[in-house]
């Protein structure tokens, strides 16, 4: 999966501007390292490891939570300014990546000094972080969408297994729509979670992939994008979901499946432990997750794998203690022990992970194999600097979907153009 950006960071012009705000160089006793969190699964799983790096090292940490697209906004500031406010740059998966890849320093260098090993890792996860052979970031949280589905429904409704098929997946959303609950539940209501289940849906429809070879042109207004474009509007325009799930973004999902709303979603991995939690949810021990269907013709599914690294700012004050932080975080979630936190092993990232037995018992029953088999075939949204925007172009057109007012083919249609002008400038 190795890579290219293959358009320049438009704000990089900007950079010689602004060079007066800052560096990585000189400058007084550093203090903590900083780095944002993303508000969720993640950040749990992350404060208990911060804080064993503190016990353990004596350097203080500073992490600042917020979401996703508030820390994305604020790192691209930060880069831009040059400021080194921020050390380690928070990643969600290539996407990001693109966008601030050359405001990054390539780890290649301090690993190989200090011989930093990351061979246990899933070599294609490796890979999410890695451009024209260079490696910026481990990673730390990354994860698969698939299907979860509640095996009580399934077995009342007389369904023996999940869907293997979308004609298939359209009836189970039929028939497990009654008696107060949905077929199905999705976060229709943000663009980067709708868009990234779009993605995923129309690659199992046979699409190769969102953009042309060189970045340049949009590539998914065919059979396959539209009929994933239909799929998801069918499934809220046809009444087989909670009408607010068009608000839902991830965590209104998840609340929705522990509240037995749906009977089935397509989410993260990592929510499958929060909706089999007691605590939270009377359905918990019921949910599993499940392959993702395939359209005819394909003949195995693909996983759009999202999530998170962290990469060392070049304009950070702090280069010691950051990259001191990364060395730990890279053994604490490559190498879990048996003292790893639960919450940091709902994203398996390598083979010890997948061991772990804590591990075992998220994904119990064969689910486990599920994700490892997900995880050695990911894909991946494009590396392209525009796909935020690219990400609201689809988002939007999915929503004029939603609420009626395009078909399925007029709202693609809609999207390609606006996609192509976005990538010519």
């Amino acid at each position: 999966m190795k890579r290219r950006i293959v358009a320049l960071l438009a704000a990089t012009a900007l950079l010689s501007t602004v060079a007066a705000c800052g560096g990585g160089d000189g400058g007084s006793e550093p203090g903590p390292v900083r780095l944002l969190l993303p508000t969720g699964a993640f950040e749990r799983s992350m404060q208990p490891v911060l804080a064993a790096f503190t016990k353990e090292t004596g350097i203080k940490v500073e992490a600042i939570s917020m979401p996703q697209e508030d820390a994305r906004s604020r790192q691209v500031l930060d880069l831009n300014n040059r400021a080194g406010n921020i050390d380690l740059i928070l990643l969600d998966d290539v996407a990001w990546l693109s966008e601030v890849a050359a405001q990054l320093e390539p780890l290649d260098e301090r690993m190989a000094a200090d011989n930093v090993d990351i061979g246990d890792f899933l070599p294609q996860l490796v890979d999410v972080f890695n451009i024209d052979d260079k490696q910026y970031a481990f990673p730390l949280g990354v994860s698969p969408r698939t299907l979860i589905y509640r095996a009580d429904l399934f077995e009342a409704a007389g369904l023996t297994r999940p869907p293997t098929t979308y004609d298939e997946f359209l009836d189970y959303a039929r028939k497990l729509n009654t008696g107060g609950v949905s077929g199905f539940v999705g976060p229709w209501g943000r663009a980067s979670s709708n868009v990234s289940i779009w993605l995923e849906l129309a690659f199992n429809h046979g699409l190769e992939s969102a953009l042309s070879p060189d970045g340049k042109k949009a590539a998914f207004n065919n059979p396959a994008g539209v009929a994933a474009f239909k799929l998801m509007g069918d499934l809220y325009t046809g009444g087989l979901m909670p009408k607010d799930s068009i608000e839902f973004a991830h965590d209104g999902t998840l609340v929705a499946m522990q509240k037995g709303q749906a009977a089935m979603t397509i989410l993260p991995i990592t929510f499958l432990r929060a909706m089999n939690d007691k605590s939270a949810s009377p359905h918990a021990g019921q949910f599993r997750i499940a392959p993702m269907p395939t359209a005819a013709g394909v003949s195995t599914a693909r996983y759009v794998v999202t999530g998170w690294g962290y990469g060392l700012s070049k304009h950070t004050k702090n280069a010691d203690n950051a990259w001191t932080l990364l060395k730990f975080l890279n053994d604490k979630f490559q190498r879990p022990g048996a003292d790893a936190d639960p919450e940091q092993l709902i994203r398996p990232a390598s083979n010890t992970a997948f061991a772990n037995p804590k591990t075992q018992e998220i994904f119990p029953d064969g689910q486990i194999d599920i994700v490892r088999k997900a995880l050695e075939s990911p894909e991946t949204r494009p590396g392209v600097v525009q796909w935020g925007e690219i990400e609201s172009v689809l988002g939007e057109s999915l929503q004029q979907m939603f609420l009626g007012k395009m078909t399925a083919e007029q709202a693609l249609a809609d999207a390609e153009g606006k996609v192509n002008k976005i990538l010519a400038g």
